[in-house]
């Protein structure tokens, strides 16, 4: 059986677009808005940690209502994901949304989105205290 170049990347970008059914759905910021931010790397690094360890399998690090907070921001969740992979992309694509591309502070102070999978999943990018 052969498959060309352009079928592989296709079915690839296909599977990749199944990850997170929605896009973003931004919570708007003021210009006088302070307080402390995750970095855009931190952003990257917690995306596999909650991912991977927090709401899959780990109920240790709920605060509460399925909600975890690490560093400044917090993440939390309703229903289940389709897989850890289907996670991360949703993840992602909040931060890819609502981040924004400042490395340091993001463009709004959070967002939500809903996953194939069924869960939805909301991130806020300052929960107050660092923790």
């Amino acid at each position: 059986m052969r498959f060309s170049i352009q079928s592989i990347v296709l079915a690839t970008s296909s599977f990749a677009a199944m990850g997170a059914s929605a896009a973003s759905s931004c919570w708007a910021t003021s210009t006088g808005v302070g307080g402390n931010f995750p970095s855009l790397a931190d952003m990257h690094v917690d995306a596999i940690l909650f991912c991977t360890q927090f709401a899959p399998t780990n109920p240790a690090y709920i605060v509460s209502s399925g909600r975890v907070i690490f560093g400044y921001q917090s993440a939390s969740f309703s229903g289940s994901f389709a897989s850890p992979t289907s996670c991360l992309a949703s993840f992602n694509a909040i931060v890819a949304d609502c981040y924004g591309t400042n490395l340091s502070r993001p463009a709004t102070l959070g967002g939500t989105i809903n996953d194939a999978g069924g869960a939805h999943l909301v991130i806020s990018f300052n929960s107050g205290a660092k923790l």
